[in-house]
């Protein structure tokens, strides 16, 4: 019977970006004549340490293959306008006939994005087959929820992956800054990921498309888990400060929320939209 042992060091192993580099990894790996076993696995990610098991199985017609990682502060991505760390356990599963999957759990104690989001939409709510949040187009997708940004050229890695965060998450850029928080459900694939649940925020503002700014005193948002369903949204912010300020509540379904503005002392709703359709603070 075959049966081969050894040993894979590297101190340095750059991943195709916006992938983090890998250092000291180091990789214990059995061969029995019919398997792969990875016994041990470690190194670092972004200075975050992680730990790799798994098997290929080669003698088996659609050759699986198991990998699980677990790690912590994991430099996950790592680019000039995004920076984001999370807390693995997941386990990646390939064969021939199905593809490749990843499976597990997240955890996401630190995320910084300063990409923008090309145009601004409206705050006026149009019904659409997509949801418009914080100013941001995002279309519904078929497996549920909404679709978000993904990493070009990983179509063929599908997902299915719970992640939360547990510390600070923030995006910022010329239209929004904000903190949010979120327990999530991740489908579709890397290059197109589906997200479901809940994301909320107790701080933050953003920029309208008239050119003022609108704080934001609390957002929720629900996102269904089955195709083909509206999420919710819950908003309340305000625009200006003192006599004269607009208060703004938006509810109900994400693809069309109802809009309510409101002031001291009180003004008709036409008067309220087009002050903030047109850029006008209050009180001018």
């Amino acid at each position: 019977e075959a049966r081969l042992q050894g040993e894979i060091r590297s101190n340095r192993s750059p991943l195709p970006p916006p992938l983090g580099e890998l250092t000291d990894v180091h990789l214990n790996i059995l061969y029995d004549g019919s398997r792969f076993q990875l016994v041990d696995g470690s190194g670092k990610m972004g200075g975050g340490p992680f730990h790799l098991s798994g098997e290929w199985i080669t003698s088996e017609p659609n050759r699986p293959l198991r990998v699980r990682l677990r790690g912590e502060e994991i430099l996950a991505v790592q680019e000039k306008l995004a920076r984001i760390r999370i807390d693995p356990d997941i386990e990646l599963r390939w064969n021939s006939e199905e593809g490749c999957k990843i499976t597990g759990d997240v955890d996401l104690p630190f995320g910084l994005y300063f990409h923008e989001f090309g145009p601004k939409s409206d705050i006026v709510p149009v019904r659409t087959a997509e949801a418009v949040l914080a100013g941001v187009r995002l279309p519904f997708s078929p497996d549920g929820g909404l679709t978000i940004p993904g990493i070009k050229g990983f179509g063929a890695i599908a997902l299915d992956l719970n992640a939360k965060t547990t510390g600070e998450c923030r995006i910022e850029n010329s239209e929004i800054g904000i903190l949010i928080d979120g327990d999530v459900r991740m489908r579709g694939t890397m290059e197109k990921p589906a997200l479901s649940g809940t994301i909320t925020s107790k701080q933050g503002e953003f920029k309208l498309s008239s050119g003022i700014f609108l704080n934001i005193n609390s957002a929720r948002v629900d996102l269904p888990f089955v195709a083909n369903e509206d999420g919710n949204i819950q908003f309340k912010g305000d625009i200006g400060q003192g006599e004269g300020r607009i208060s703004v509540i938006l509810n109900g379904p994400i693809s069309l929320p109802r809009l309510n503005l409101q002031s001291y002392p009180p003004r008709p709703q036409q008067e309220l939209l087009a002050r903030v359709a047109f850029g006008q603070t209050p009180g001018a």
